[in-house]
Order: C-alpha cells, then structure tokens, then sequence
C-alpha cells in the first residue's frame, strides 16, 4: 500500500511538472506579440527537449540512489551476520542456519572450524589449569610437610634444650649440695677439734716473737711439725699467717 501511495505521489508531481511545463510553452509559444508564429515541427520539438530536461535530473537521482539503498542494505546484512558469528563463538555454540536461504556454506564452515579451534583451545586452557592447580596442590603440600619438619625439629630442639637446662640445673643441685656437705663436714671436724682441745688438759706457754722467726719456726719449735700453725692461730685468734717482732702469743701444750 506504502509503494502505491507513493508511485501515486510521484505520479502526481510528473503530472504537475508536465502541466507546469506546457504552461510555460504555451507563454513562450504564443506571446502577446503576433509578429512571429512558430511553425508545429519547432513547437513539438521544443516540447520533447523540454519534457527531456525535466524528466532526466529525476530518473538520474532515482539511478543514483538505488544503487546506494542495495550496497547499504547488502553491508549492514554482512555486519549483523558477522556479529552474531563472533557472539556464537564467544559463547563456544554452534548455531546451524543451512535452511536459511542466505546461508553460505562457505562461512558456515569458517564457523564450524572456528568453534572447533575455539573448542580445541577451551580443553587445552582446562587441561593446562587443571595442570596448574595439581602443580600447586603439590607444592602446597611439599610446604605443609617442610613446615611439619620445623615444627618437629623445633620440638624436638626445646626439648633437648629443656632436657639440658633441666641437667645442668640438677648438676648444679649436687654441686651445692656437695659444698653443702663439705662445708658442713669441715664444720664438724673443727668442731670434734676444738672439742678435743677443750677435753684435753694443756698449759699455756707465753712467746715472744724474734726478729727473724714466724708461726712455722714456733710450730716446729714447741710440736715438732706444722700442725701447731693451727693451734697457736686459733687460741690466739689469728686471722692469717703473720706475726711480727717483738708480738706475744700463747702456745698451749698439752701436759
């Protein structure tokens, strides 16, 4: 109905066109001036030349234009067909279109090697990622058991270190109670001595000290051997081995 619509306007404005025409000829053949009369051959050929110069510029744009709407309507065909190609393999599926009359079975077979190629590709990514993650599942658990390693080695070094501190505090515990015991054996020896020299009846000699002597030469004068050092220190509450000239100590000597 569209089309018949506008055959009909176009119709119309040849119509109009042509009568505009005939107007003007009809001016220009018949003016008010009767002097010059053209003959029916020039009228009729000025006619046609003039009916060809209105209709040439419209058949011209119609040419022009045809063309042009066929090569716009034949590349927007190619670029939607070509959109929804890159959409089926984007989305890995085969759609097939052979039934469609616009079908090629050229293209289709660039689609079908396409999805193939795109398939091909999908299962080597997945087999590579699926390589990956077993690489890495791998590694995580060579980490898990380096790391149970040190844990362990770390144990079982406190523990040594526990097991030698624990032995070097007992060492030391005996080594006290050793000292303890010498201390308090030693105690009990000077005790038992005084002891004896207490129970023993003795007498006091008075010496003075010479110029040249000490506790060694008094020891060996008065006990004939050394052991009177200590005797002469302790009644005389001597602090060391030192005496001088002239100083006054007392020997006890047993009866």
């Amino acid at each position: 109905m569209e089309e018949m619509s506008r055959m009909k306007r176009k119709k119309e404005q040849l119509t109009n066109i042509h009568d505009d025409v005939e107007e003007k000829l009809e001016e220009e053949v018949n003016p008010s001036d009767d002097s010059h009369f053209p003959t029916r051959e020039d009228f009729h050929e000025y006619k046609k030349q003039r009916t060809k110069k209105v209709r040439n510029p419209l058949f011209t744009t119609l040419a022009i234009i045809f063309p042009i709407i066929v090569i716009g309507v034949f590349f927007l065909l190619i670029y939607y067909t070509s959109q929804e190609i890159n959409h089926n393999n984007n989305q890995g599926v085969y759609i097939d279109k052979t039934s469609s009359a616009d079908t090629d079975p050229v293209p289709s077979a660039l689609v079908e090697t396409k999805n193939d190629s795109s398939a091909d590709k999908a299962d080597a990514s997945a087999e590579e990622k699926k390589k990956k993650e077993a690489e890495k599942e791998k590694q995580r658990s060579k980490e898990k058991a380096e790391q149970k390693k040190k844990e362990q080695a770390g144990k079982e070094k406190a523990e040594r270190e526990k097991a030698a501190a624990t032995a070097a505090a007992k060492k030391r515990e005996q080594q006290q109670l050793a000292l303890q015991k010498q201390q308090e054996e030693k105690k009990r020896k000077e005790a038992e001595e005084k002891k004896k020299q207490e129970e023993k009846p003795v007498r006091v000699v008075q010496h003075t000290v010479g110029p040249e002597e000490n506790l060694y030469r008094i020891s060996m004068k008065y006990y004939q051997n050394r052991s009177g050092e200590e005797k002469i220190k302790a009644y005389n509450h001597l602090k060391g081995n030192s005496v001088y000239s002239g100083q006054v100590l007392n020997i006890p000597l047993e009866n």
